[in-house]
């Protein structure tokens, strides 16, 4: 890799707010990566030859992909790294989904209210049992990847499965794990 030099510029974007925010603010989730856009131009206009952009998911599930790379030179870099960005996103859906906050986030898991009941009832005996090595998030994860496993188990004969079936955990996936 090539050592940073005066010559280089970098924009750094950070969302610190859900999508949902940047919808109903500015009309768009795609807000932080339109600011990017604007800020890469801003440079490319002082003299910048090459471009790239990375972006990080800081919440990834195991196995999920979290971090994304694209790089161009030349004088029209900005634009055709622009068009591989906004390409992924013709090839994901439609213009209506794309438009949509939903769209944008994945593996969206929705607790019934016994699930909830359950959920609290597992955390607080956690917390209350916890030691110098309990790890909240560790704790959480291993619950949420647990939880899932039992839902599998419960909807294997289940059928037809539904986006709506498949996004509930209930009550018995968390008091099972």
């Amino acid at each position: 890799m090539e050592p940073l030099k005066h010559e280089c510029g970098i924009a750094v974007i950070r969302l610190r707010k859900p999508l949902e925010h940047y919808q109903e603010k500015y009309g768009s989730w795609q807000y932080g990566l339109n600011k990017l856009y604007l800020m890469m131009e801003k440079q490319h206009n002082r003299g910048q030859e090459g471009a790239g952009i990375s972006c990080v998911k800081l919440q990834a599930d195991p196995g999920e992909e979290y971090m994304f790379r694209e790089k161009a030179l030349g004088s029209g870099a900005i634009s055709e790294i622009f068009a591989t960005v906004q390409e992924s996103f013709r090839n994901a859906g439609t213009a209506k989904q794309i438009a949509d906050v939903s769209f944008a986030k994945k593996n969206q898991y929705v607790c019934t209210d016994g699930a909830r009941t359950a959920l609290r009832r597992r955390l607080s005996r956690a917390v209350a049992s916890k030691d110098k090595d309990f790890g909240n998030a560790r704790f959480v994860r291993n619950l949420f990847e647990r939880a899932i496993e039992y839902q599998a188990q419960r909807l294997s004969s289940v059928a037809p499965l539904t986006p709506e079936i498949l996004e509930q955990l209930s009550t018995e996936d968390l008091e099972s794990c």
